[in-house]
């Protein structure tokens, strides 16, 4: 499959973005083998987890990958409550680590969405099952795969006051 064809500070925000997404898929890769993980794992690995998210949702945002923002922004804010209690149950961990499995095969391809509707599948995964509509989870496969080819022909992507926060144009 063909590369992104990237901006510089594209290419330099996305090699950051799998950076970090690859610090989070090996760190809770981990905590899963460990038993139980939430006696084991301390507190500020789950406070890095978390400030790492907010990043790759800023980074994300950055290069034009609005509804990969979004969908980041959305993680955090569900798993927010149960970083602050220093407890992330196995349900949690694993989402993490699907999500960050699907994000680097996301931000790799080009003509594969099937990466795209990974990451939305992901939101009928516990703890965020039941939050989200099946017109919200069209609309955010549908960005996804649009930031995507925008970003890879190079077009710009504005964002526009919406209820959700962001929006391609």
């Amino acid at each position: 499959m063909a590369k992104m064809q990237l901006t510089s500070h594209s290419m330099r925000a996305c090699r950051d973005i799998r950076t970090l997404l690859v610090w989070v898929h090996s760190h809770v890769t981990g905590w899963m083998e460990v038993s139980p993980p939430s006696l084991e794992v301390g507190i500020a690995d789950y406070r890095v987890c978390r400030a790492r998210l907010h990043v790759i949702a800023l980074d994300a945002r950055s290069v034009g990958l609005l509804a990969y923002a979004s969908l980041c922004v959305r993680l955090g804010e569900q798993l927010e409550p149960l970083f602050r209690a220093n407890h992330l149950p196995r349900s949690a961990m694993r989402l993490l680590w699907q999500w960050s499995k699907c994000s680097l095969g996301y931000l790799d391809l080009v003509s594969d969405d099937d990466h795209s509707i990974e990451l939305v599948a992901l939101l009928d995964l516990a703890p965020l099952r039941g939050h989200y509509s099946e017109q919200e989870r069209a609309m955010l496969a549908s960005g996804l795969i649009d930031d995507r080819i925008r970003l890879t022909t190079g077009e710009k992507s504005e964002v526009t006051p919406r209820s959700n926060g962001w929006s391609p144009q």
